[in-house]
């Protein structure tokens, strides 16, 4: 309350003294006010956006229509293509690939045999994504798979269909999504009604891809 007091205070003075009326401040104090009011019509077009269950409903069946199958595997990771062809050729002979993996592999999954648990193929890098959706479950990949880590064994133990989340754990986020795109278009149709120039130029009525990426990341 104090504070809120001597902001008013000093703004009056300010205003009294004509500080609002200088060149350099009278822009900032325009800047402030296009903000809030920038801010107040995105406020009311998410205040009028209609999140009804059957909005929320439809988005998502649209996003959880396709789920992702589930993997669990194994790998053995070396660094040297004929360490991994030397390993796979140890398990064509019944070598146990648990075993083989907390002893050669390189990385943090040697301890348990190589099991990397359940996983969907787009957390994996690209290349060991593409062996595990392509290799026959129970059997381990006769050619070492190359990545950014080095080589790697795949041995994929079971796979299954991801069930979609439950309604109520996602609904507050649909709800956002929603007023998200509301507001999105929202821009997009002012901007395209819109004539903007900036020193002569003429912007374009959409930002390049690269822009809007930039900007959304700031």
């Amino acid at each position: 309350l104090n504070e809120l007091v001597t902001i008013l205070m000093i703004s009056q003075d300010a205003e009294a003294k004509g500080v609002d009326k200088k060149p350099e401040h009278a822009a900032i104090l325009d800047l402030g006010r296009r903000m809030a009011l920038s801010e107040a019509a995105v406020q009311d077009v998410i205040a009028g956006s209609a999140i009804t269950d059957e909005a929320i409903q439809k988005v998502y069946d649209e996003k959880y229509k396709e789920m992702p199958k589930e993997y669990k595997a194994r790998h053995i990771l070396v660094k040297e293509e004929d360490k991994a062809k030397e390993l796979i050729a140890e398990l064509g002979t019944g070598a146990d690939f648990g075993e083989l993996a907390k002893a050669n592999s390189t990385d943090g999954s040697a301890a348990t045999g190589g099991d990397l648990g359940w996983f969907t193929p787009d957390r994996m890098v690209k290349p060991f994504s593409e062996a595990v959706v392509a290799q026959e479950v129970g059997k381990f990949s006769e050619e070492p798979v190359k990545s950014q880590f080095g080589y790697h064994i795949v041995l994929v133990d079971e796979v299954r269909d991801q069930e979609p989340p439950a309604m109520d754990t996602v609904r507050a986020q649909l709800a956002q999504e929603i007023r998200q795109q509301t507001v999105s278009e929202y821009v997009e149709g002012v901007r395209q009604r819109t004539n903007i120039e900036v020193k002569g130029q003429q912007l374009p009525a959409t930002p390049p891809a690269e822009a809007s990426q930039e900007a959304a990341t700031k």
